[in-house]
Formats: C-alpha cells, sequence, structure tokens
C-alpha cells in the first residue's frame, strides 16, 4: 500500500536519526561538518510505471524530514532532500548517479531506485564511495552485506511471501499453477520466488515472463493458458498490472487470478480499472485493526500530520 511505503521511508529517516544520535563526531561519511546539511538524494521513478510508488516513498522522506527538522535534524544539521527522477530506468539512474556524484557536497543517504533493476544497478557505485543506501525493493540480492556493505533493503524480500501465497494456494485446493511475472529484476524475482515455493509444496507449474513496458500480454497469457492450469499466480509493477490485467480480460480468461505480495502492496484496482481487475485476488499484509485518532502511536500521529502540512491527499489501495 501507499501509505505503508510512506510510513516506511519515515521509519528510514527517523532510524537514520537513531543511528546518529550518539556522542562522537556528527560529520557525515563525505566529511561534513556539525553545521552542515545532512543531505538526502531520493532518486525513484517519478514519472514513470511506478510512480505511485515512488512518490509515496518522496512523500514519506519529506514527511520525516520535516518531522526531525523541527527538533534540530540530525545532531543539528537540517536535513534536506535533493530529488531525482530516474524514470525507473536502470540504465538512466546510473547515470544520474556518476552525474551527482561527480559533484560536491556528496549526499550522506541515498534513497537507490523504487525497483529492484534500479537499486541493483546503484548499489555497486554507492558502496565504492561508501554512501549509505536503504531501499524498499524488494529483490533478495540486496540484502548482501559482502558485496554491499552500505547497502540495505526494508522490505521482506521475496522468499516469505511466496511462500506464504503458495500455503495459500494450496489450501483453496489448486494443484496446477500459471505464474507470470515482469522481466525485470522486480518481476523474475517474484516469478522465481513464486515457481520454488510452489515446487516445495509439491504444486505442479507453468511460468513465463512478459516485457516490462508491453501493452499487451495476450502471448504469455495464451501460453500458460493451453497448460490447462488451476489458477494464475502474477507479479507486476505500477502500469504492468494494467497491461496483465486487461489482457487477460480480452482473452476472455476467467481463470482465478491471485497476485503476489509486491503487486498486493500496490493500487490494483486503480492501475487496472474495476473491470478488468473484478474477481481477483491479491496478497497483502495484516492490517492492524481500527484505531481511533486519538489512540494512536505519536509516530503515526506525527506522519499524518506533517503529510496533511506537505499536502498529501488521502491514500487509497485495493
Amino acid at each position: 500500500m501507499r501509505r505503508k511505503l510512506a510510513i516506511a521511508l519515515a521509519s528510514v529517516v527517523l532510524a537514520l536519526a537513531g543511528c546518529n544520535s550518539g556522542d562522537g563526531d556528527a560529520s557525515g561519511a563525505n566529511g561534513a561538518g556539525s553545521s552542515d546539511p545532512y543531505r538526502v538524494v531520493f532518486m525513484g521513478g517519478l514519472g514513470s510505471f511506478v510512480s505511485g510508488p515512488a512518490n509515496a516513498q518522496l512523500n514519506g522522506l519529506k514527511a520525516a524530514a520535516a518531522k526531525l527538522n523541527k527538533s534540530g535534524g540530525i545532531l543539528g544539521r537540517p536535513i534536506e532532500i535533493e530529488v531525482i527522477d530516474t524514470g525507473a530506468d536502470a540504465t538512466k539512474a546510473t547515470s544520474l548517479l556518476v552525474e551527482r556524484l561527480a559533484k560536491d557536497p556528496k549526499p550522506d543517504f541515498v534513497l537507490p531506485g523504487t525497483t529492484s533493476g534500479e537499486t541493483l544497478a546503484l548499489l555497486p557505485i554507492l558502496t565504492r564511495h561508501k554512501i549509505l543506501a536503504i531501499a524498499e525493493s524488494a529483490s533478495q540480492d540486496i540484502n548482501n552485506p559482502e558485496a554491499y556493505p552500505y547497502g540495505f533493503s526494508v522490505s521482506v524480500g521475496t522468499t516469505l511471501p511466496a511462500t506464504a501465497l503458495i500455503e495459500a494456494v494450496k489450501k483453496q485446493g489448486y494443484k496446477k499453477l500459471a505464474i507470470i511475472g515482469s522481466n525485470d529484476a522486480f518481476g523474475t524475482n517474484g516469478v522465481k520466488a513464486a515457481s520454488d515455493a510452489a515446487a516445495a509444496a509439491g504444486l505442479a507449474y507453468e511460468s513465463t515472463t512478459f516485457p516490462a513496458d508491453a501493452l499487451d500480454v495476450t502471448p504469455q497469457l495464451e501460453r500458460l493458458r493451453a497448460s490447462s492450469p488451476d489458477v494464475l499466480i502474477y507479479t507486476a509493477n505500477g502500469t504492468q498490472v494494467s497491461s496483465l490485467l486487461r489482457s487477460r480480460q480480452k482473452l476472455g480468461w476467467d481463470i482465478p487470478t491471485i497476485a503476489d505480495l509486491a503487486t498486493g502492496s500496490g493500487d490494483i484496482w486503480l492501475y487496472a480499472g474495476g473491470e478488468p481487475a473484478r474477481g481477483t485476488q491479491a496478497l497483502v499484509y495484516p492490517i492492524t485493526p481500527y484505531v481511533a485518532p486519538e489512540d494512536r502511536p505519536q509516530p503515526v500521529k506525527d506522519l499524518y500530520a506533517e503529510l496533511a502540512e506537505l499536502g498529501v491527499p488521502p491514500y487509497t489501495s485495493g
């Protein structure tokens, strides 16, 4: 959900304050003095197919920075956020990061992309420059301390959600699965995780991927339909959801359809429209029961207060 993206990114910046809250030198990795800004560089696909999640991430950063700056920033350093629109393109993101790091002052913290492809392309560069990077991208390859000692992900990854999804599918009595996802890092990770979980659960499956920028996914869906599956499992991001579900509708394929957690965390019904998404399901995070505003934890109250000041509208989700 976009609300979760905002909360998670707010937590990231708050965590930065916690990591730097002890006694000692307030200078960052770039040698900044104690009165210099704490420089946060946001890199994400604001103008791309993942514009919804990207903007939620940015809003979370802005809200947390506003809150912290009211109490002195990070060790007295006011937080400044610089925004770089990558277009969710890994090659473009790499070029833009190299261009940015050629300039001073260097950033103290970089949010390295909205998608796994961007993040995995940017982490080697940020590692060489010893710059802290925290992403929400879901690839299992991100949390690799040997390769990326300065890189972290707040995502649960793909293995655990895929296992939960396949367990739920098996309980519903499905025996043969069709699994599909985009051919970018995001989708291929999701397809592999679901395929591995299906194999471990003893379920038969066929899997395939479609071009990440495809508008028509009917050829790939037709190949899967030929295998006579009981259920369709998919992972897609942003407008990829629309392409997939509209293609399913075009084929008139009314197979039970379930999105994985990575997809279910977004607004499937907003992306695809009501009719193409009708009757489909999604794996989602457990949500706590409704809590009255006056009873909510103070950090949550603070987040929504800052978002309101920023003029961020109420979030929607599936």
